[in-house]
């Protein structure tokens, strides 16, 4: 926390209970240990997973070097060459020695908007994946009947991430644009599009 210097001299000029209240407005925070809260997680049956139609796109294996920004784009075959997902690294976003080669490996899964994710290094909090589907897009029938449009469904998509067992985690995600949705990339891992049934 910085406190600049004319709050300071001011502040040893007046009581210390006006220096206590200085401080307490900076940002001070009370003792406690409040534990974080845990994300959301369903069964993939209680899931409408995000369906993709036409031409599949191909897995991508690629090395990168460890301390640089970088945009991986999962791209589908011509004659579309659109964009599926698109994975964000930051300069810090892998625990490797910077210049190091990190190798990462991304595979689509067929028919759905989702993909596996590998590294050869752990990742570090920055890192982000967005799902683009703007065209592609299959609603489940059942998901449509269920949120009652499309768009309503759209609404309610969030990037999943599979665990053992069958779980979905639910990550924190953003529609950066109608269709294309943002969520943190913690790791290697299943990352899906779903909504709850």
């Amino acid at each position: 926390m910085e406190i600049s210097r004319t709050v300071l001299s001011a502040a040893r000029r007046a009581a210390p209970a006006v220096l206590l209240t200085v401080l307490a407005a900076c940002g001070g925070h009370s003792p406690g240990n409040a534990e974080p809260e845990a994300p959301p997680t369903l069964a993939v049956a209680d899931a409408f997973l995000l369906e993709s139609t036409g031409a599949e796109p191909e897995d991508t294996t690629l090395t990168i070097t460890a301390g640089f920004q970088r945009y991986v784009l999962v791209v589908y075959p011509p004659p579309d060459n659109t964009v599926f997902a698109e994975l964000y690294f930051p300069p810090g976003a892998f625990a490797a020695t910077p210049g190091s080669p990190v190798t990462l490996k991304v595979t689509p899964r067929p028919g759905l908007f989702g993909l596996d994710f590998e590294s050869s290094a752990p990742v570090l909090p920055g890192a982000t994946i967005t799902f683009k589907y703007a065209i592609h897009f299959a609603a489940p029938v059942a998901a449509v009947r269920r949120y009652g449009s499309e768009d309503a469904y759209n609404a309610a998509l969030q990037v999943a991430r599979l665990g053992t067992g069958d779980q979905l985690t639910l990550l924190p995600s953003t529609h950066v644009s109608p269709d294309d949705l943002q969520s943190p990339l913690p790791g290697p891992g299943r990352y899906l599009v779903a909504a709850p049934r």
